[in-house]
């Protein structure tokens, strides 16, 4: 019987898919009308415990354990162009946006968003 052999995948919806076996990383990336995007997802970096509600409407922290995975986001419009990268946090039922930098382009040193707060 011949061997079960899985080809990584390549393509996921509109976006090219960069994984490689052994990596932590998988990188999906889209044109958008003018602008390149790039997905860089963790496969697993974290896990704390879930937060359980009481009966009485408190909180508590469960024995179960709520996986962790880090998203960075960079848009950009070409060479020479300013990057926007937006590090993510990604969780079971909630996305936290945790850091926004705009660059020059993606070599150079971050610069913090420093527009309104926003949640």
């Amino acid at each position: 019987m011949a061997a079960l052999v899985l080809q990584p995948v390549t393509k996921f919806g509109s976006f090219m898919v960069d994984g490689r076996a052994g990596e932590r990383w998988i990188t999906l990336k889209k044109r958008y009308a003018d602008e390149d995007i790039k997905l860089e997802v963790t496969m697993f970096d974290g896990a704390l415990p879930a937060p359980t509600q009481t009966p009485d409407g408190g909180v508590i922290n469960s024995d179960e354990m709520q996986m962790h995975i880090t998203v960075i986001v960079t848009i950009s419009k070409g060479e020479g162009d300013g990057v926007l990268q937006i590090t993510c946090s990604a969780w079971p039922d909630d996305v936290e946006i945790k850091k926004v930098f705009i660059r020059a382009n993606e070599n150079i040193i971050d610069e913090a968003y420093v527009g309104p707060e926003f949640t």
